[in-house]
């Protein structure tokens, strides 16, 4: 790998490199998304590798990485002492959007930074681009799942933060115009799903749920399919989320109910030519064991391309990057942003099979 990565002290002890592009990586080491980092941290290895080997390419790409996992001030503060300090140009972040609201006041669009996850796309936040899925982007395989397994009676189930507020309400209103009924729609603070699964559950199977809407990440939505799988309720109830990828899915040890679906930009089994050839390389780069790429990290590994391409037109100042990248470009020709489906998926086993 033709990658090197700066420790955060070090970056901050000696500054920039002129010669060298230097992006941080806020990826989750620990917290509820922690089990999806190791597959975006490999997958933005391969794309700097991939850039820096570019003929006539001068300036290589190299990172700075800070786990996003821990309390969002302490985030916030470090990706902001970095930027001031520590010669970080553009930034690529996987983590909550309860996070993001910390580092976008702290950053104030002084610097690029491209989010991985999920995002609410009632939100214009300055120098920052989000190619995750969006709330509306997810409507159409919810109803999908709705008019084809005819559940008419639903559980809405969140933590309590950005993400999920907003795709509860998303949710509802797909729910209520597909002519079903939501019976139960319950928030849980965060940091709270362990002790409250159980009287969770109880709530939705007094409710008379059919099917149930999980808006909850990582940690947290491998909790409650596990207690869902604990009691039995797997084989008959339907289980819909905008947040389960594969580290979730063999988190849960995988399922075979035909009951558990996904929306998703992309799977690692989507047959798009552009998916499998990206399988194909970073399975030469990191071999059959490495984490299995999920969407966000197919999203950090474009980031990581498309910072490249706005260095090499001038546009990694926040007002450049805000204007020709975060902003709708004025015309397609203009636009250096990957496109993205939206896909929807049932789990079999470990996999997923597109539907």
């Amino acid at each position: 790998m033709r990658v090197t990565l700066v420790d955060p002290l070090q970056a901050m002890t000696y500054g920039r490199r002129p010669e060298a592009l230097r992006i941080g990586l806020v990826l989750p080491r620990s917290g509820v998304l922690g089990l999806t980092g190791p597959s975006a941290l490999e997958a933005s290895l391969l794309a700097a590798d991939e850039v820096n080997g570019l003929r006539g390419r001068e300036r290589q790409v190299e990172f700075v990485v800070v786990d996003s996992g821990g309390p969002r001030a302490l985030v916030a503060d470090m990706v902001t002492r970095l930027a001031d300090g520590g010669g970080i140009e553009a930034y690529v972040g996987l983590h909550t959007s309860h996070t993001l609201v910390g580092v976008e006041r702290a950053l104030a669009g002084r610097v690029p930074y491209v989010f991985a996850a999920g995002f609410e796309e009632d939100r214009n936040l300055p120098a920052v681009y989000c190619p995750g899925e969006t709330p509306s982007q997810f409507a159409p395989g919810l109803s999908r799942v709705i008019a084809d397994r005819g559940v008419a009676a639903w559980a809405i189930v969140g933590t309590d933060y950005v993400w999920p507020r907003v795709m509860r309400e998303v949710g509802r209103k797909t729910i209520t115009a597909a002519g079903a009924e939501v019976v139960l729609d319950r928030l849980l603070p965060q940091g709270t799903v362990d002790e409250l699964v159980n009287g969770l559950l109880d709530a939705v199977v007094a409710a008379g749920a059919g099917g149930v809407l999980l808006n909850l990440p990582g940690r947290d939505l491998v909790t409650v399919l596990r207690a869902i799988r604990g009691r039995g309720l797997d084989r008959s109830l339907v289980r819909v989320s905008g947040a389960l990828e594969e580290n979730a899915l063999y988190g849960l040890g995988g399922d075979r109910s035909g009951n558990l679906y996904a929306s998703s930009h992309s799977f690692d089994t989507l047959a798009s030519p552009k998916r499998q050839q990206l399988n194909e390389r970073y399975r030469f780069a990191f071999g059959d064991a490495a984490p299995v790429l999920n969407s966000w990290a197919e999203h950090c590994y474009d980031a990581v391309h498309l910072l490249a391409r706005c260095e090499a037109r001038g546009l990694l100042s926040g007002d450049a990057f805000s204007r020709h990248v975060a902003a709708p470009p004025q015309s397609t020709a203009e636009d250096l942003r990957p496109r993205y489906d939206t896909h929807l998926a049932v789990a079999e086993g470990l996999a997923f099979h597109v539907i």
